[in-house]
């Protein structure tokens, strides 16, 4: 409880360690041991980047190539190049979007600043917990790279030193000049008040005036530092690093130092077996094991029984098959030619398997009124859900013709106490021990067993959730299908060198495998014109804004595939309030998120036109530097 844990923390801390684990809120700024690790790491960089770089007669810690630069250097940088003012504009669509769709201007609007009119982003308050602008796209890690790679010896130097203690050092004073004129100028800011600016990129100062300079980004060039920049971020496309990796292969080697040297041997005597590390979870946790219910008995084939391996419920049948199958010797394809005739169809279990894992009584508690029913029909003691189902009769109330089941009281913990001291007379009179967990049963479905041989075999679990990591894109013609196989059907694939799904649909062979997305995949949506005519895409210039990024698919209740995508520049959505937390804020928006829009989803199967997008995408294989290599349509 949360009194024990305070409890706990008063007792065996103190100082700042108690204050840190007594509160409410997650701390903002870097603890004193993350400052000086990142110390650290900054330092144990530069000195091995010095060691690739440093030129023969240096003996210096840092070379003179490598430049340590900060945040704060950076962003004096970013402010007096523009580039603030270029993010803005980056950034502003998204901004204006929300404002069409809540038809408001909570998210922003227009204001005069020296003399020009400016869209000015901005979050309502009830949402701006923790809002940075800079970091709710991607692209920020190029704006900072950028600037980081126009840094100057120069720049640092005068920022390190601007307000340094020591005003009577004549020599820094003098070079503090020097590299002002060359790299600085003035204008009229704020109030018309003088105010100073470092030039652009290359551009410096001399007595007869700025020395210009022409900047080039594609076929673009100009002398405009800030359209230059901006018109190369808004041409930038963030990659992601494939880190879904489904196997590895095992291999029998080890390092051997001889003579001072790190070689890698193989180890012999070993078989040449080929196995494989399997990086994901195979399964949940909980174990179910294989029942048979008397009320689950269906009639099929022979031939499906006994291929299918249907537990039989004809108890002479089964002693019959095992005699031809041990004593004649005969194959199971030769027993079926031998007893179909005589049994056309037989009756046989349906597969279930059941479990005792996390269905304590108590747990009941959180199941809503409409599937409590089904649940406890689901137990595999019918002795059991009689007395369940009388034990919740007490807890039935009838509201506008509908039956409602209290299952919050009926299964707390007073609810349970009463069941067992009532048990004799809810079980008709009749003596039944105490009831505190059940067993609950499920069909078999997908489940599969943990092993092929042994104990194991007879113990069955369920992919894990969250583990299928591809999505398989069929087509035939003009038309698509889409199949997400399962983390098991995947690892056997790789194995054989496959893609991770199969080459076909596996409900219609027709469809061929056109493409296979991997989570972090990024998709291009073609316009309605683009897909009839595709020679009209250049692809060497598309269009930024239509590229999406591949989160998630998954299947629904209803056999539906589900894929969802976000805009692969999007790093946080600006806005993400469900309406019950809109109410508790006092508004009421007609939206709930940014990209879901309607749902609370931060991912959408449609792209901000409204356009579906697994029905038309095609995938992008794109390099660590966000350049297209290869379109897959």
């Amino acid at each position: 409880s949360i009194h024990e844990y305070e409890e706990l923390v008063k007792n065996n801390f103190s100082g700042k360690k108690r204050e840190i684990l007594l509160s409410k809120e997650i701390p903002e700024e870097f603890t004193n041991s993350q400052l000086n690790n990142s110390q650290y790491m900054s330092k144990m960089a530069m000195k091995l980047l010095s060691n690739i770089v440093r030129e023969k007669d240096e003996d210096t810690f840092r070379s003179k190539n490598v430049l340590a630069t900060n945040g704060t250097i950076t962003s004096t940088l970013k402010r007096h190049w523009q580039l603030n003012d270029a993010w803005n504009e980056i950034i502003s669509p998204r901004f204006k979007r929300l404002n069409q769709l809540t038809n408001s201007n909570l998210f922003g609007d227009f204001r005069e600043i020296n003399g020009h009119k400016v869209f000015i982003n901005t979050v309502p308050e009830e949402a701006n917990k923790n809002f940075e602008p800079k970091r709710i796209d991607h692209r920020h890690h190029a704006l900072d790279a950028l600037i980081i790679a126009l840094t100057t010896e120069n720049h640092v130097q005068y920022l390190n030193n601007i307000s340094s203690q020591e005003k009577n050092d004549e020599e820094k004073l003098k070079t503090r000049k020097g590299i002002k004129f060359q790299l600085t100028n003035s204008r009229k800011g704020f109030n018309d008040e003088k105010e100073w600016y470092f030039l652009p990129p290359a551009q410096i100062k001399t007595k007869d005036g700025i020395v210009e300079f022409e900047y080039q980004f594609g076929e673009a060039k100009g002398k405009v530092f800030k359209e230059i920049a901006l018109n190369s971020l808004e041409n930038t496309i963030a990659s992601f690093k494939q880190k879904n990796r489904v196997i590895r292969q095992r291999w029998n080697k080890y390092l051997k130092s001889e003579d001072g040297k790190l070689n890698i041997e193989k180890q012999e005597g070993l078989k040449e077996v080929v196995n494989y590390n399997v990086r994901k979870r195979l399964h949940e946790d909980t174990f179910y094991g294989k029942v048979k219910l008397q009320n689950k008995v269906i009639s099929i084939s022979l031939e499906k029984a006994l291929n299918e391996k249907f537990d039989l419920v004809d108890n002479e049948l089964s002693k019959e098959i095992d005699n031809l199958k041990q004593i004649d010797e005969k194959s199971m394809q030769e027993i079926i030619e031998t007893l179909k005739s005589k049994y056309p169809k037989i009756n046989v279990y349906e597969k279930f398997v059941a479990t005792r894992f996390g269905n304590e009584l108590e747990s009941f508690a959180q199941i809503p009124s409409d599937k409590i029913i089904k649940v406890i029909q689901s137990i595999t003691d019918t002795g059991i859900q009689r007395i369940l189902e009388n034990h919740l009769d007490n807890y039935k109330e009838v509201v506008d013709d509908k039956t409602r089941f209290d299952t919050e009281n009926a299964f707390s913990s007073d609810g349970v106490k009463e069941l067992n001291n009532n048990i004799v007379k809810l079980n008709n009179g009749k003596f039944h021990h105490s009831i505190y967990k059940v067993r609950t049963s499920d069909a078999m479905g997908t489940k599969f067993s943990v092993s092929d041989e042994g104990q194991k075999s007879t113990k069955f679990v369920v992919t894990a959730a969250g583990s299928n990591a591809f999505c398989g894109f069929y087509q035939k013609g003009t038309d698509r299908k889409f199949y997400i196989p399962t983390l098991r059907e995947s690892v056997e694939s790789l194995k054989q060198g496959n893609e991770p799904c199969p080459a076909t649909h596996p409900e219609e062979p027709e469809f061929k495998l056109i493409f296979v997305l991997n989570p972090s995949d990024l998709v291009y949506v073609p316009t309605k014109e683009e897909k009839e005519n595709p020679n009209l895409v250049d692809f060497d210039n598309l269009r930024k804004e239509r590229i999406y990024k591949f989160t998630d698919g998954s299947k629904s209740n209803d056999g539906n595939i589900i894929i969802s995508y976000i805009p692969t520049n999007i790093a946080t959505v600006l806005f993400n309030l469900n309406k019950e937390k809109q109410k508790k804020a006092g508004i009421d928006l007609p939206i709930q998120n940014e990209i879901g829009v309607g749902s609370q989803g931060s991912k959408n199967q449609n792209s901000l036109d409204g356009i579906q997008i697994k029905s038309v995408c095609w995938k992008l294989e794109v390099d660590r530097l966000g350049k297209i290599k290869r379109i897959i349509r």
